[in-house]
């Protein structure tokens, strides 16, 4: 065996060598990364899970997350997770692989705890990779009681919705400035606005502007019902008299205040009318005495049932 052949297998066993102690040294470092990750991991106080893409099972997860769903780590390790998603598998691997293409990584789930409950949770996914493995690593958060708060206040919503389209009266909320934030379709066409154009008024932009003292005065708007009559002017400069009951609520967490407007400008016109009339046949009573009186002629009106006298002049009188 010659020199070069000598130092040409000695080369190639050390390089040997130290691939051996390379490849050692990346499965230390490995495992050390793992085990760091495993501690951090299972200290969080976030609910945590990997999950193998290819098989849809639980590879890993924390306390906090197995105290979740009512199981230990070890139960859930190597579970499917279609143990807790309640949808059907072919669906959850569609959500798998969104996520494995980073095309989507928000999901919103029903999840099933070993009990029988469900929680309905979003789910935070992204991609990780382990020894040349690739997982997906998820982050949840219990989100039912906000979802059942928003539909609860959805539902109140539409009730009030409901409730307000099918009133005759106008009804409008505004906040504690006098903006309006609601108004029913009988208050836009009582003000023959329309429901954009009047979101963007506050009350006193339907004041005349004639008026000096302001319609709104915050201060003047409690628990308790305040009653106004006031003058209003409409979107083509008519006027309309309404009979507003307002007081200040808290709908939605929000502190408003709920006007529920009345036209009563007919009932206005006819009264003014009649107080006219009223005032007219007065002043004719008073020109017809004062006629009467006038005249040197003697002049009575005599019941005809019992001739007694009703009324008589003041020549008469004297």
């Amino acid at each position: 065996m010659n020199q070069q052949s000598i130092q040409t297998d000695f080369l190639l066993s050390r390089i040997k060598e130290l691939e051996k102690q390379l490849m050692q040294s990346h499965q230390q470092c490995n495992e050390i990364i793992l085990k760091n990750f495993r501690s951090i991991f299972s200290d969080l106080q976030t609910i945590n899970y990997l999950i193998n893409p290819d098989n849809a099972t639980i590879v890993e997860v924390n306390e906090t997350a197995a105290k979740f769903y009512g199981y230990t780590t070890e139960e859930m390790r190597g579970m499917c997770i279609s143990k807790i998603n309640m949808l059907p598998f072919d669906k959850i691997k569609e959500k798998i692989t969104l996520s494995r293409e980073r095309k989507k990584n928000y999901f919103v789930f029903e999840h099933k705890l070993k009990n029988g409950n469900t929680r309905i949770v979003e789910s935070y996914n992204s991609n990780v990779q382990f020894n040349g493995t690739e997982y997906i690593y998820s982050t949840v958060h219990d989100i039912t009681e906000k979802v059942v708060n928003e539909a609860i206040l959805k539902a109140e919503h539409d009730k009030f919705q409901l409730i307000t389209e099918n009133v005759i009266n106008g009804i409008a909320l505004s906040d504690l400035d006098g903006n309006f934030v609601f108004v029913n379709n009988r208050f836009c066409e009582m003000f023959k606005y329309t429901e954009s154009e009047l979101l963007e008024m506050s009350i006193n932009d339907l004041q005349s502007k004639n008026d000096s003292d302001y319609l709104f005065k915050k201060d003047n708007y409690t628990t308790s019902k305040t009653f106004t009559q006031q003058k209003l002017v409409c979107k083509d400069n008519t006027i309309i008299y309404a009979d507003i009951n307002a007081k200040k609520i808290v709908f939605e967490t929000k502190e408003l205040i709920l006007g529920i407007v009345n036209n009563v400008s007919s009932q206005v016109y006819a009264e003014t009318e009649l107080k006219n009339t009223i005032r007219k046949i007065q002043e004719s009573e008073l020109r017809y005495k004062h006629i009467i009186d006038s005249t040197q002629d003697f002049i009575w009106t005599v019941d005809a049932n019992e001739f007694r006298f009703q009324s008589f002049n003041k020549s008469l009188y004297n």
